[in-house]
């Protein structure tokens, strides 16, 4: 055995050479798998100082390690290897071993920790995306005034924005041929579909695109649950069509039902209008015969017939204008609404009620307030109410007689900036236990009626945005009210 001459130190015999030999190279390999757990846990740490200390000595030791084993695999006279330092190295190695594999599963812990918590943050980032969708879809679809095509239009830039890559994401939604897309819209590989269906129908298809590749998710570069929403999403614009054709029918057949009922309420008024009618064909008939006796005596002056043909032609205009008004009340028409002043159509609906109110004895009355009252309303449909609140109060003054028969029609404001309309007969007042049905289909007090003028009047003034009600507060007879909004045009006179 040698003996270096500056400190003491063991070294081995060559038939032991193999044996340190191994050691060393056992000695090197668990530092270096130290190290890389070492390294390992240090990325799950987050470089904490504690940590990163523990980290530079085993990488220290693990070059140590290294210098060594280049000494032992290409020997030198001038290095002979320690036994004893050999062995404490080794023992620390396994050491730090042991106590790396006793924390990794800690660390390995956060680490899934981590990784669970940053999945979680972004699908619950996606959810949040989700809701402000929802939300504001349902903005979107609860507005009344709102067409099918707005929410369709709107629905599709909604979408684009709640997918996971909102930056690149393209929509376009086809609804019975008709086209709404994005501004960015372009034909891309990358892309999800879904159809639009009614009734188990297709009617057309709602498609979300990336116009860049994405990494792949669980349906190319979507994920499940944005396959959901697209699929939520077709599923509501099909009930929406559903609901808006449904909502079209409804409104013909009010269109229809309301039709029928003036035309009924013409019938009732038939026997007056024939007395309207009779009077100017009456004079233009005298005027004529006057005429011709005129002519045949040889009397006639150019200026006398001249005045008798422009008073025939006066009435033969005035009874063209009732018949035109008849023809109008009872035609078909259409639904269209326009600004008209609501003194002119409750004038037009008291001249055709008038003749009736004259045969039955009733004082048919105006007290309508003096400057124009613009409405945007279909002017037909409000005749139509007023000349059936009208012929109510007649009923209602038949059964139960007056010694002053009248009905009034008065325009007032309310506070709201509303147009009130209230029509008040004399006759007997609406019991109390019948004001709360009055208004519902089919409900009649009288043995003829079918119990449908009111509540169609009702459903008119509804889909004006107005509000029909009847009152009775203590006064004689019975007022029914109702109430319409201003048009945004202002009066000439306003302020």
């Amino acid at each position: 055995m040698l003996r270096n001459s500056h400190q003491p130190r063991v070294f081995v015999e060559e038939g032991g050479a193999l044996r340190i030999h191994v050691l060393i190279g056992v000695a090197a390999f668990l530092q270096y798998v130290v190290t890389l757990l070492a390294l390992r846990v240090l990325r799950v740490t987050r470089k904490e100082p504690a940590w990163l200390l523990i980290t530079a000595v085993a990488l220290l030791m693990a070059v140590r390690r290294t210098i060594v084993l280049i000494h032992v695999l290409w020997p030198s006279t001038s290095y002979q290897p320690d036994v004893a330092a050999e062995y404490v190295g080794l023992a620390i190695s396994v050491l730090m071993l042991i106590g790396m594999a006793r924390i990794r599963p800690f660390f390995i812990e956060i680490q899934t920790s981590r990784e669970a918590l940053r999945r979680r943050t972004h699908e619950l980032a996606e959810r949040v995306k989700e809701l402000n969708l929802f939300f504001e879809m349902s903005r979107l679809t609860e507005r009344p005034e709102a067409s099918l095509e707005t929410v369709a239009r709107g629905l599709v830039e909604l979408c684009a924005r709640a997918w996971q890559y909102p930056e690149i994401a393209c929509a376009r939604a086809t609804l019975r041929g008709e086209v709404f897309t994005t501004a960015n819209f372009q034909e891309t590989d990358w892309r999800q579909t879904a159809d639009i269906l009614v009734r188990g129908q297709p009617i057309g298809q709602i498609e979300i695109g990336y116009l860049e590749p994405r990494p792949n998710g669980d349906e190319g570069p979507f994920l499940k649950e944005e396959r959901r929403l697209l699929n939520t999403m077709a599923e509501r614009l099909g009930t929406l069509v559903e609901h808006d054709e449904t909502r079209k029918r409804l409104q013909h057949h009010q269109v229809e039902l309301a039709r029928v009922s003036r035309i009924s309420t013409m019938g009732g008024m038939a026997s007056g209008l024939a007395h309207e009618l009779n009077q100017p064909l009456c004079a233009i008939s005298s005027w004529l015969r006057g005429c011709m006796d005129m002519v045949r005596s040889g009397s006639a002056s150019p200026d006398e017939l001249l005045r008798a043909l422009e008073v025939a032609a006066e009435q033969t205009q005035r009874a063209a204008d009732i018949i035109e008004h008849l023809r109008a009340l009872m035609g078909k028409g259409d639904v269209k609404r326009e600004s008209d002043d609501a003194n002119d159509i409750i004038r037009r609906a008291f001249d055709m009620a008038s003749p009736e109110a004259k045969q039955e004895g009733v004082c048919l009355q105006l007290d309508l307030n003096d400057r124009p009252r613009p409405v945007m309303v279909n002017s037909i449909q409000i005749e139509q109410v007023v000349l059936n609140l009208v012929r109510n109060g007649l009923d209602a003054i038949q059964e139960c007689p007056t010694a002053k028969p009248a009905v009034t029609i008065r325009t007032s404001d309310t506070p709201a900036g509303e147009l009130e309309v209230a029509v008040h007969n004399s006759g007997q007042a609406v019991a109390p236990a019948i004001q709360a049905h009055v208004f519902e289909p089919f409900f009649t007090t009288k043995p003829e009626g079918m119990g449908l003028g009111l509540s169609i009047c009702q459903s008119i003034i509804e889909s004006h945005g107005g509000r029909l009600w009847v009152t009775t507060n203590g006064e004689p007879g019975t007022t029914f009210r109702f109430t319409l909004p201003r048009s945004e045009e202002r009066s000439p006179d306003a302020c």
